[in-house]
């Protein structure tokens, strides 16, 4: 059996690594704030896919009484609810969340 050298450009593997550690840390970040204003609310993947849209449909579910008088995005400032640090976290995750896992190809 002949030996293949394989060769790795170490510093884009490391910033890949730390690209995918960054779109993980936002996920466990954004769940967490999501849990925060909707305690009920059940996270999977397909959640991510638009944070933002996903979670004016589930504040509706959680809210039908106000759904009926006004749009969702009404809905936190009638209950005092602070949805900058979620709306932050969105827009950042909207910049990483293609990347994907150095570990694949």
């Amino acid at each position: 059996m002949e030996r293949i050298v394989l060769y790795t450009d170490q510093a884009k593997f490391e910033y890949a690594v730390k690209q995918y550690g960054r779109v993980a840390d936002l996920k466990i970040r954004i769940k967490k704030e999501l849990k925060t204003l909707l305690p009920k609310l059940k996270v999977n993947e397909d959640f991510f896919s638009n944070v933002i849209e996903n979670f004016w449909k589930e504040l509706g579910k959680a809210h039908p009484k106000h759904l009926e008088l006004m749009h969702p995005k009404k809905i936190p400032g009638l209950l005092d609810m602070d949805i900058k640090l979620l709306q932050s976290l969105a827009n950042e995750f909207d910049l990483v969340k293609k990347t994907k896992s150095p570990f694949y190809f």
